[in-house]
């Protein structure tokens, strides 16, 4: 997620699916159905945009919206920076079929029984069409500009395990009760409940196979990688978390596998090679060919539809495109849901 901080005004894209079924060595994973979003940043200038795109958005297809957790921009650390899950239930208002998330919440910014609560009011508000997405939290400056506690990974992800159960006590159990190292409940009358039972979708983002995709793995409905990656290196996380999922006798085949990658879709060359000369930069070591296959980029509709079917076969089943500054590029967003969306559905 580090990477969408220098993309400015590019189109991004990013990807989640369906639930796993119980544990079976036989299984035989049925053909994924593709799914399709946009993530907006909300450190900008204008709300009404915002909300905007997202109404432009559901009308075009879209099967999901979402909104980052960030206080401050990147880079521009005095720029306008909205609350996220304050907006949310404001964007579930102005939409009515969408489903619509956080990707993914800072577990570390607000405690989570009151998370459990603002969820379920927005999981409410929206008629049943809350993703809830986790993280561990990354942004160090962001935290320490608040006065936020910054622990180390391993700390954080023992944070992130506990939150989760947290989260899960009280949506399922009449009374809640939890007693871990980092939190406590005590006979929790928590009502109303989620109207998805058992509770809305959980999506856990990272990569870190040694602590996040054990996480996915014990706690998650669906799973998000950030950007960067090849469609081969897509394909070694995901079977890293099958061997995660496979230690606790969990079949992830048909786990929500999300990207989360950048989109140039544009009849300009220039703008793409633009965008592969910023990655090159960044990722420092990669080769620009390298660079441009863990992003999705194309001057034709049949150009970017053999990179989406790379990141298929790779085991992606969603993908969501990120809209970081304004003006944003509409163009690309609904040329992508008119020419692209309707070879995957």
């Amino acid at each position: 997620m580090r990477l969408l901080r220098f993309i400015g005004g590019l189109v991004v894209v990013a990807a989640l699916a369906s639930t796993s079924p119980a544990y079976a060595e036989t299984a035989t994973p049925a053909k994924p159905h593709i799914f399709f979003g946009i993530q907006t940043a909300h450190q900008v200038p204008s709300l009404d945009d915002l909300i905007q795109l997202w109404q432009d958005a559901e009308g075009w297809g879209y099967d999901t919206l979402w909104l980052n957790d960030h206080m401050m921009q990147f880079g521009k650390e005095d720029g306008p920076a909205y609350d996220a899950w304050a907006l949310l239930p404001a964007l579930a208002q102005k939409t009515s079929r969408v489903r619509l998330g956080v990707l993914v919440t800072d577990n570390l910014f607000r405690h989570p029984a009151v998370l459990a609560k603002m969820a379920t009011t927005v999981d409410i508000l929206s008629k049943g069409r809350l993703e809830m997405g986790m993280g561990g939290g990354w942004f160090q400056r962001e935290h320490e500009a608040y006065g936020i506690d910054f622990p180390s990974n391993r700390e954080r992800m023992a944070r992130l395990d506990e939150a989760l159960q947290v989260l899960k006590a009280l949506w399922t159990q009449p009374e809640a009760n939890f007693a871990g190292r980092y939190y406590r409940l005590a006979k929790v009358p928590f009502m109303p409940k989620s109207p998805q039972k058992p509770y809305p979708p959980i999506t856990i983002g990272g990569q870190g196979e040694r602590r996040t995709l054990p996480l996915v793995a014990r706690h998650a409905d669906k799973w998000s990688l950030p950007a960067g990656f090849t469609p081969e290196r897509v394909a070694e996380k995901a079977k890293a978390l099958t061997a995660a999922c496979a230690e606790i006798q969990r079949d992830c085949s048909r786990m929500d596998k999300s990207y989360q990658t950048f989109l140039v879709f544009s009849s300009e060359q220039a703008k793409i090679d633009q965008a592969v000369q910023q990655l090159t930069r960044y990722y420092k070591g990669m080769t620009p060919e390298d660079a441009k296959r863990t992003i999705i980029a194309g001057t034709t509709a049949e150009e970017i539809k053999a990179q989406i079917r790379e990141f298929v076969a790779a085991g992606i089943t969603h993908f969501i495109f990120t809209a970081r500054s304004q003006p944003y590029d509409r163009e690309g967003f609904r040329r992508f849901a008119q020419e692209v969306m309707p070879a995957f559905r």
